[in-house]
């Protein structure tokens, strides 16, 4: 301990098919690794903290720690 990390999360608003959509409506690709067409809405950072006393998690600029423990 301490321990921590940080990745990127990349939200997308799926969305129907056209051929007059915009290039950066996809195809993206979900977990499963199937492809999607979909609208890019928001690039978040999420991640965690531990050490011996506190948690803290963080999504997009938002700390939240705790320090107590039931």
């Amino acid at each position: 301990m301490p321990c921590g990390t940080r990745f990127p999360q990349q939200m997308v608003i799926d969305a129907a098919y056209s051929p007059d959509n915009p290039s950066n409506y996809g195809p993206h690709t979900d977990d499963n690794g199937v492809n999607f067409y979909g609208v890019p809405y928001e690039v978040n950072t999420l991640g965690g903290d531990i050490t011996t006393t506190t948690v803290t998690s963080v999504r997009n600029g938002q700390v939240a720690t705790n320090t107590t423990w039931k």
